[in-house]
């Protein structure tokens, strides 16, 4: 009964947060460990103890920018971090590397490595953050030309293409549970629209070949910085529930500390099982 009253009232405080975007000083964590607020230094503090932090994001959030940026430069003040983001394809780590460290110019760098839409506007600060504190960043995602190919005809397409062996990494495991969330979520994009089981089947399998890419790219940046936390920006289905990237991650590397984060939308979009912690305006 404790429980329920605690989570009521934060609903309630959510409720009373979510129509507007404030100025952006101050933020509500909950903790679905603890269920209940904690401060956000106590949130620092808790996620600069950990090994990897997946952050999972609206791409078209404000706040979710915002809080990314935020927390990376708190997280900064206490541990030495590598950024990893979902943004970047691990075809351009090279041409991203030279950019950070300063051999080419932004402009190169923006023609060469394939940017977000978005980018200017909501990923560009973390880049530069990053850059000027020479801090590592790990172009962490599969290639969209090989992940589009495997959606279109399976993971074993890629077989009998060359050359792209290091782009991409197969699924250490193929969860149930995270297949039915896709599935629903996939329905729901379009309902009454009919789709061969087979079609849903590669992409959810171009899914897994991204998750896995990415909690690769995740691990390898942890044993090539001994001692760094991976700060991990990536959409929140990746992430949320502890599925998706989180569960290639911890096929790959079980003795991982991994912290989740989600950031939801409204009153309704609240869940605490979503992840370890919810942050919210």
């Amino acid at each position: 009964m404790k429980k329920i009253f605690v989570l009521a009232v934060f609903i309630f405080l959510l409720s009373s947060c979510a129509k507007s975007l404030p100025d952006l000083a101050e933020y509500k964590v909950f903790s679905s460990k603890e269920y209940r607020e904690i401060p956000l230094t106590l949130l620092v503090d808790e996620l600069s103890s950990c090994d990897v932090i997946l952050l999972g994001e609206k791409h078209d959030s404000p706040f979710d920018h915002y809080l990314e940026y935020d927390l990376l430069k708190r997280i900064s003040k206490k541990r030495s971090i590598v950024l990893s983001l979902e943004m970047f394809e691990r075809d351009v780590q090279n041409i991203l590397d030279s950019y950070l460290a300063g051999e080419i110019t932004e402009d190169s760098f923006l023609a060469a490595a394939r940017p977000w839409n978005n980018y200017a506007s909501d990923y560009r600060n973390l880049l530069e953050f990053a850059k000027e504190n020479k801090m590592p960043v790990v172009a962490s995602n599969m290639p969209r030309s090989l992940a589009s190919i495997v959606s279109k005809h399976g993971g074993d397409s890629l077989n009998s293409i060359s050359d792209v062996k290091d782009f991409f990494v197969r699924p250490f495991m193929t969860p149930d549970d995270y297949k039915e969330r896709f599935f629903d979520f996939f329905s729901s994009l379009m309902p009454g629209m009919e789709m061969a089981g087979m079609a849903k089947d590669n992409l959810f399998s171009s899914q897994l070949f991204k998750d896995a890419t990415m909690a690769f790219s995740i691990n390898k940046a942890l044993s090539d910085n001994l001692g760094s936390l991976v700060f991990m920006v990536c959409g929140e289905f990746h992430s949320d529930y502890y599925q998706g990237v989180y569960q290639q991650l911890s096929a790959i590397n079980p003795n991982l500390k991994i912290a989740s984060i989600s950031v939801p939308f409204d009153s309704s979009d609240f869940d605490p099982s979503r992840a370890d912690y919810l942050i919210l305006k």
